[in-house]
């Protein structure tokens, strides 16, 4: 015996209830345009298989946000870093001016 069944796609849950998928779920699948799809696999296979494409999807999407935050956090320092030596440089830009005019100065009054 073939069973062929109504279910809906990767990121959804299925709940297999008498043999059957929720109604919630065809709901769900009937307003996202898929409820033509059938499966010929039982629905533990189905079900095992959707939870672990749905697992293996959220593990990806979790690692990538933890690049996402290392990175922006990267970002925010190397700005806070960039900004202080910005500061420093103008700061002895400053100094550097200040002593070559006491410097000329100092050669003007000697002459």
């Amino acid at each position: 015996m073939v069973l062929v069944m109504k279910a809906v796609s990767v990121p959804l849950r299925i709940f297999v209830c008498r043999g059957g998928v929720s109604r919630k779920d065809l709901a769900l699948a009937r307003r996202m345009g898929m409820e033509g799809k059938t499966y010929r696999s039982p629905p533990r296979k189905l079900l095992r298989f959707f939870e672990r494409s749905r697992d293996n999807w959220k593990r990806k999407c979790q690692k990538a946000k933890v690049v996402v935050k290392r990175l922006s956090n990267r970002v925010r320092q190397l700005e806070t870093s960039r900004n202080l030596w910005k500061q420093r440089a103008k700061q002895n830009e400053e100094q550097l001016r200040k002593i070559q005019e006491q410097c000329e100065a100092s050669k003007n009054a000697a002459a």
